[in-house]
Formats: C-alpha cells, sequence, structure tokens
C-alpha cells in the first residue's frame, strides 16, 4: 500500500469515530441523505495539489496532500439542519484532534476552513452541505511507492 493510500485510509478509519452519518469513501453524489447526515472522503479534495518539496540525500518528499469531506444534512427546517451540520463539522475537528498523526499514517492532519452551502433539488427537502478541506502531511522517498 503506497503512502498515499494509508493516509488516506487512515484518515477515512479516523472520521469512523464521528458518530451518527454514514461514511462513505470516493462514492457519486447522494440522490438521497440519510437521516442520521451523509459524509464521502474524496481522495482529491482540490483541483490541484501542492507541489512537494523535495531533499536529497537521502530523497525524502514532504507531501502535504488535500483530502476533501464533503457532509450532507437533509433532515428538519432552516436552523435544525444547520445545528445539525455544526454538530458534524464539530465531531469531525474533534475525532482529528484526538489523534493528529492518524497512528502514525502521517506527521500532522488538519482540517481546512470549510465551504457550506444549501443545494435545492425539485421535490426534496433542502440539502445542507459542507465541503472541508483536509490537509495530511507525510514524508515518502517516492511519491508512487
Amino acid at each position: 500500500m503506497t503512502k498515499r493510500e494509508q493516509a488516506l485510509a487512515a484518515l477515512f478509519e479516523r472520521l469512523g469515530a464521528v458518530a451518527g452519518p454514514e461514511k462513505l469513501r470516493n462514492a457519486a453524489a447522494p440522490e438521497a441523505v440519510p437521516a442520521q447526515g451523509l459524509m464521502i472522503l474524496r481522495d482529491d479534495g482540490v483541483d490541484k495539489q501542492p507541489d512537494p518539496e523535495a531533499t536529497l540525500s537521502p530523497v525524502v518528499y514532504a507531501v502535504t496532500h488535500i483530502a476533501g469531506l464533503e457532509i450532507y444534512v437533509e433532515r428538519g427546517q432552516g436552523a435544525n439542519r444547520d445545528a445539525m451540520l455544526d454538530a458534524l463539522l464539530a465531531a469531525v475537528g474533534a475525532a482529528l484532534d484526538a489523534d493528529r498523526t492518524l497512528a502514525g499514517a502521517v506527521d500532522y492532519v488538519r482540517a481546512l476552513n470549510p465551504q457550506t452551502d444549501d443545494l435545492y433539488t425539485a421535490g426534496s427537502a433542502t440539502t445542507k452541505a459542507a465541503l472541508v478541506p483536509i490537509e495530511l502531511t507525510y514524508d515518502t522517498p517516492d511519491l508512487l511507492v
């Protein structure tokens, strides 16, 4: 398993500590949102990943990988949805804070500023969504290994 996959798998496992929402990895956009909410971890959360820095002798790449965590809630009306999304965001923050190295898979993990939006679909309840970029920092001797 590559260092990149180890980091992403460890992040997905850590997100399992968040109680309530269904959790998926790299799944298609949801047609329906479960009552407890839905979290989808995307391996790549930005259009372009930052270029890694390299040191020589021995070669080591300092990688900053940004994954994307999508959080969806649909239950209730306006303020209830907002409160549910806020609670899930806080739970994600607490889960990451509990283990910043993801059991040694990364040097450091942190959530970046979330972007939230209301999604409207004809004939269904309004969905509140957040995209949380999650920064994984680790060293590797080879970007493809």
